[in-house]
C-alpha cells in the first residue's frame, strides 16, 4: 500500500509540474523492476507539453540534465531484457520517412575538447562483465520476410558538407574530418591488455564460398565502393602480406586468374621506366645474410600427394609473355643494372648431373656452334650472343 500511496504521489507532482510550470526538467527514479513489482508510469502531461520546443528552449546547466531517468533492476531472469527507457515507433502509411528517436547537437559556438549527439556507454567496472556479449552500443537490423525493396543497413554514416567547408590537408595535420575514429585509451598496463590480447573487429556468420561476403578460402572480404564490387585482402600472418602456407592456403581452379594479380595501364608520355609492380629488399644494417631476394618464387608438392602433374610443364622461376601489336626499340625478357660488378646471371646450387638448372660440365668442345642466342643487350646498344651445340661435347 505505500508503494502504491508513493507511485500516485510522483504521478501527482509530475501533472502539477507541467501544469503550473511548463517546459521544467524532470528527474523520473524507477525504484524497483524486478520480477516482484515492476512501475510503469505513462505521464501523458510530458506528451502534451513537451520539453521545450525550437522557440521556447528550457535552460540547463552542466551536471544539471533536463531530463533525468536514473533505474535499477534486480531481475535474475535471463529471458526478459531490463530496459528502463522504450520508445517504439509504428509507422503505418506506405512512403512514410521517420525515426524512432533523434538527437541534435548545434552548437553556435567552437566547442571544448569534445562533443556528440550521442553518446552509449557500458560501464562494467562494477562487475567482471557476462557470460555472453556486452558492447557499448547495438545497431541490429531485422529483414522482411519477403524480398527486400531499397537499402539495408545496421549502420550509417554520413558527412553533409557544407558550402564553403574547408579541412586539413592529410591525416595528422591539424582540423581532419573523418567517417569513424577510433581511440584506445585507459590505464597503461589495462591498455597493454588489449593493445597485446584484442582484435579491432571480429566477424562472425559468414560462409566462406566463392561470390560470397566472405570468399572460398577466407582471402577476400567483398564490399561496394560507387556501386563497384571491390575485395579487401586479409593476411594470415601480421606484418606481412601473406595469403597462405604451406597447410593452409586458397584452392586456385583450373584456368582462373592468378591468386596475386597486378595489372596496370599506361597512359601518356613516359620519360622513365613502368614498372605493374615493383619489390626491392633492403639490406641496409644487415650481417650475415645467406641468401637475399627482393623475389623468391617456387613449386612444391607436399609428400603423399593424390595430384599427377608427371605429364605436364612445370615453371618454377616466371613465365613471361609480350603481347604487342607494334615492334619496340628493344624487347627482352629480363633487363640488369647493378651499380657494382655482376659474378655471374644466375647462381647454381647444385652443379652435378642433372642439378639445378640442369648444368653439365663440358669435358671437351670439338662440335661447332649450330647457331647462337642473343643474351644480353649491353648500354651502347650492342647485342652479345651464346652459342648453341648440337650435343654436350
Amino acid at each position: 500500500m505505500k508503494k502504491l500511496i508513493l507511485v500516485l504521489a510522483l504521478i501527482f507532482c509530475l501533472i502539477f509540474s507541467f501544469n503550473t510550470l511548463a517546459f521544467e526538467k524532470v528527474d523520473v527514479t524507477m525504484v524497483n523492476c524486478g520480477t516482484a513489482v515492476q512501475y510503469v508510469l505513462k505521464i501523458q502531461t510530458l506528451i502534451d507539453h513537451g520539453l521545450g520546443t525550437s522557440t521556447t528552449v528550457v535552460a540547463y546547466e552542466e551536471g544539471d540534465p533536463i531530463l533525468q531517468v536514473w533505474g535499477t533492476c534486480d531481475s535474475v531472469d535471463g529471458g526478459t531484457i531490463a530496459t528502463p527507457v522504450y520508445i517504439h515507433s509504428i509507422l503505418t502509411e506506405i512512403g512514410a520517412v521517420g525515426r524512432a528517436a533523434e538527437f541534435v547537437l548545434a552548437p553556435t559556438a567552437r566547442m571544448g575538447g569534445y562533443g556528440n549527439a550521442v553518446k552509449a556507454l557500458l560501464d562494467v567496472s562494477g562487475t567482471d562483465g557476462s557470460i555472453g556479449l556486452l558492447a557499448g552500443l547495438c545497431a541490429e537490423v531485422v529483414t522482411p520476410a519477403t524480398a527486400l525493396s531499397g537499402t539495408l543497413a545496421c549502420v550509417e554514416h554520413e558527412i553533409v558538407a557544407t558550402e564553403g567547408f574547408t579541412a586539413g590537408a592529410h591525416i595528422g595535420s591539424a582540423n581532419t574530418i573523418n567517417f569513424m575514429q577510433f581511440a584506445l585509451s585507459g590505464h597503461g598496463a589495462a591498455v597493454t591488455q588489449v593493445d597485446n590480447r584484442g582484435q579491432f573487429m571480429i566477424i562472425n556468420g559468414l560462409t566462406p564460398l566463392a561470390g560470397n561476403m566472405l570468399s572460398a578460402d577466407y582471402v577476400t572480404l567483398k564490399l561496394g565502393v560507387n556501386n563497384l564490387a571491390k575485395y579487401l585482402v586479409m593476411s594470415v600472418a601480421e606484418n606481412m602480406i601473406s595469403i597462405g602456407n604451406s597447410t593452409a592456403n586458397p584452392d586456385i581452379a583450373d584456368g582462373s586468374a592468378a591468386l596475386l594479380q597486378v595489372e596496370a595501364t599506361m597512359t601518356g608520355t613516359s620519360t622513365g621506366m613502368f614498372s605493374a609492380s615493383s619489390s626491392w629488399a633492403n639490406v641496409n644494417g644487415a650481417t650475415g645474410a645467406n641468401w637475399v631476394n627482393a623475389i623468391t618464387t617456387g613449386v612444391w608438392e607436399n609428400a603423399g600427394s593424390s595430384g599427377d602433374v608427371s605429364n605436364g610443364t612445370i615453371i618454377f622461376g616466371v613465365r613471361m609473355q609480350a603481347i604487342l601489336t607494334n615492334s619496340p626499340d628493344r624487347l627482352c625478357p629480363f633487363a640488369l643494372n647493378s651499380i657494382i660488378p655482376v659474378t655471374a646471371l644466375f647462381s647454381v646450387g647444385n652443379t652435378n648431373v642433372g642439378g639445378d638448372c640442369g648444368y653439365v660440365e663440358a669435358i671437351t668442345e670439338s662440335d661447332t656452334p649450330i647457331g647462337y642466342v642473343p643474351l644480353l643487350v649491353d648500354s651502347g646498344g650492342t647485342v652479345h650472343w651464346v652459342r648453341v651445340y648440337a650435343d654436350q661435347d
